[in-house]
């Protein structure tokens, strides 16, 4: 992938996650409904990502049935292999958004306790 597109979609990744964090900051409703899409979309790209990689190493173990007579075998496997999606793409960055889901979700509880401690304080100085 070229170094431009490359840093056009780390850009647009960075903003669709702020704009996930604005949102859930602001509209707490509104983000639980927007979680549960957000949530199946991932899980859906990560088991596609799995099958995909899955589909890539039966390519290999059956080409390397096939080819074994010839001397083209790791060639051929190589070429093959070179179309898996990494790992690290595959499972943590999938992983690493649940997590940042889960602490979003999490967010209204954070800053209700916030207002609660902030609200004693200010009636104990009254």
């Amino acid at each position: 992938m070229p170094a431009p597109l490359e840093t056009f979609l780390g850009a647009a990744a960075l903003g669709l996650l702020t704009a996930i964090g604005v949102i859930a900051y602001r509209h707490p409703a509104a983000f639980k409904k927007l979680e549960a899409v957000l949530f199946w979309l991932v899980a859906g790209a990560m088991l596609l990502m799995a099958a995909f990689n899955f589909g890539i190493l039966a390519g290999e173990s059956a080409v390397s049935l096939e080819v074994a007579k010839t001397g083209d075998l790791l060639k051929i496997v190589r070429a093959v292999s070179s179309a898996g999606i990494p790992i690290l793409l595959a499972y943590g960055v999938p992983a690493a958004l649940f997590v940042y889901l889960a602490v979003l979700r999490s967010l209204p509880f954070w800053l209700l306790e916030k207002e609660k401690v902030e609200n004693e304080d200010s009636k104990e100085r009254h």
